[in-house]
């Protein structure tokens, strides 16, 4: 199985990588649709100023259904099983890419890795 670029997708399971952007638009039409009030998903200044974080904080399942979109994009059909564990916290401004592993693990990166 090839990738739109000719690449074979076994031979280099960990090169895949795809850019996410999340903006406070997003963030702010998420946490309405998910009845999730929180602020440090859709107010700036209250995050970095009350809660002392660095950006907008993307919402867990939001990575999640990225994550799970991603590993179907790969494998050409959707996961017959997916498991979500959060293990910190993704700020708009660090979490910007999803990456597979040699293992067939997927997961968020922030700008740096």
């Amino acid at each position: 199985m090839t990738d739109k670029a000719g690449t074979d997708k076994a031979a280099a399971p960990a090169t895949w990588r795809r850019e996410m952007t999340a903006s406070p638009t997003l963030l702010f039409r998420y946490s309405a649709v998910t009845f999730n009030g929180h602020r440090i998903h859709y107010d700036r200044s209250y995050v970095t100023g009350v809660e002392f974080y660095p950006g907008l904080i993307v919402h867990g399942p939001l990575q999640a259904t990225w994550l799970l979109q991603f590993a179907e994009e790969i494998g050409g059909r959707r996961p017959e099983s997916f498991s979500f564990r959060g293990c910190s916290r993704c700020s708009i401004s660090r979490c910007s890419r999803c990456a597979r592993g040699a293992r067939g693990w997927v997961r968020t990166l922030g700008r740096d890795q």
